[in-house]
Order: structure tokens, then sequence, then C-alpha cells
């Protein structure tokens, strides 16, 4: 048994069509984006990543700036989210997604030029 991840998507994406047309595109936890690949526009990738680290983001080096731009530590999914600690988990569930608007709210200033396709 595998869990399928990026790498094994060989169909085109929505947002391949629409970098086609000549779109830029902005991926933010999309299911089965990791591992991320070049493309015109960022991915920050998706929960079946196996660890925050800089293979998570294309450009490589938007890494860097993740956790600036969360206001905090970058989650790709809630920690020990099995807990029966069901308070925690919710404000756990609420700090990922604040995290990741922020982290959006930025990437949409970004302007898409300077992104190699």
């Amino acid at each position: 048994m595998i869990t399928a991840n990026g790498s094994h998507v060989t169909a085109p994406r929505v947002w391949d069509y629409l970098e086609d047309a000549g779109n830029f595109s902005i991926l933010l936890g999309v299911p089965q984006t990791y591992p991320p690949r070049a493309h015109h526009g960022i991915t920050v990738a998706d929960f079946l990543a196996p660890a925050v680290d800089s293979r998570i983001t294309y450009p490589t080096d938007l890494f860097t700036d993740l956790n600036r731009m969360a206001g905090g530590e970058y989650m790709i999914d809630v920690k020990d989210f099995r807990t029966a600690d069901k308070k925690l988990l919710l404000e756990s569930i609420y700090a990922m997604v604040e995290r990741r608007f922020k982290v959006a709210e930025e990437l949409v200033k970004r302007p898409a030029s300077g992104i190699s396709s």
C-alpha cells in the first residue's frame, strides 16, 4: 500500500490549463501537490508532505519566508489530530487556517514576474 501524492498524478490539473493560457497560479495546501513541481506560479504543498521543510515550496526559496508570512510556525497539518482534547484540536485547526490565510494574503500581493515556469 502507498499513499498517492503529487508524483502519481499524470493528468493535467486545472492550474495546468490556466497556466497554459498565460495565467499564474498560487497553490496553498492543495491535495496532491507534494512534492511540488516547477510551474508558472507558487506552491506550498499539502499535508502529505512528510515534514515542514524546504521541499514543501516552489520556488524552494519561498520556504525561508513561510513562517514569517504565517505569523508563526507554518502548519501543513494539525499535530495530534486524533487527540481526545477536542478544544485543543479546534484551537489548532483555527491556528492552522489563520496562518494559511496570512500566507495567502502575502502571496497574492507578490508579482507574477520573477517566477520561472
